[in-house]
């Protein structure tokens, strides 16, 4: 049922320099949970949609590139995801997989306990959706790089070696700076295609593809300022169903100014 999930999450960083800027952590987790109950309906439904990279607004006011449309199965869905990142001073690179499997799935409802289909109802097997993104980060300016909390593997704070500052303060530290410059690109792939049966051959498709490029400027203006641009070019398969699913392709510019304290 949707009120039971089982979670594990584990990582291992085989190497660990801070003092040398060097350091790769390797992560992986897994999910095994049942699917909510659709209101009304009463049965264990999902739906995989996904969103552009670039949002401007709550989840309601984004449109959706893809959906998968809801389907039903009783065997609950499983999730794999792998994780790599890893620093050299100015460089890092970063590497992810998702993988969701939904066994034994149909569309319109579930079979009856004596195992016989409903009207309308069609068995789609097996399904498995997944993606990955891959990543790589360099500062430009001397000195900069990205640091690691490895008690919470993730990035850590970034420090610049020199702080944005115009005019100099009364000592060394407070010298004139341009703060840490760092250029970035991605590229993210995402499959999540599948055919229902419509008499013919080869079916009707639901769902769809997308592959996007992003190139960003980050800066950092002290440890608690910076400024992120991305540019992402995303193409691919979006809609719902066939013939409603077409190739499309976009362009899209964000910025962002971020403080933390």
């Amino acid at each position: 049922t949707g009120a039971m999930a089982y979670d594990i999450r584990t990582c291992l960083m085989p190497i660990l320099d801070e003092d040398n800027q060097r350091w790769m952590c390797l992560g992986f987790s897994g999910s095994v949970r049942g699917n909510p109950y659709i209101r009304g309906i009463e049965l264990p439904g999902s739906a995989v949609t996904v969103q552009p990279l670039l949002r401007a607004g709550t989840s309601q006011q984004v449109p959706t590139l893809v959906n998968s449309g809801r389907f039903y199965t009783n065997d609950g869905t499983q999730i794999v995801s792998l994780n790599y990142n890893q620093s050299w001073g100015p460089l890092s690179l970063g590497a992810m997989y998702d993988g969701q499997w939904f066994n034994n799935s149909y569309i319109n409802g579930l079979p009856r306990s004596d195992g016989s289909l409903p009207s309308k109802v069609k068995s789609v097997g097996d399904l498995y959706f997944d993606g990955f993104s891959t990543e790589a980060l360099y500062f430009l300016t001397p000195g900069d790089h990205r640091t690691l909390n490895p008690k919470f593997p993730a990035y850590g704070q970034v420090l610049p070696a020199r702080n944005f500052r115009v005019l100099r303060g009364g000592d060394e530290s407070s010298a004139p700076g341009i703060g840490a410059w760092e250029v970035t690109t991605k590229f993210d792939f995402y499959r999540g295609q599948f055919q229902v049966p419509d008499g013919t051959s080869q079916g009707k498709t639901r769902g769809g593809n997308l592959n996007a490029i992003t190139l960003g400027l980050n800066w950092f203006l002290n440890p608690n300022a910076s400024m992120m641009m991305n540019y992402v070019y995303t193409t691919g398969l979006m809609g719902k169903n066939d013939p409603g699913s077409r190739d499309g392709a976009f362009h899209s510019f964000g910025t962002r100014f971020q403080f933390t304290f």
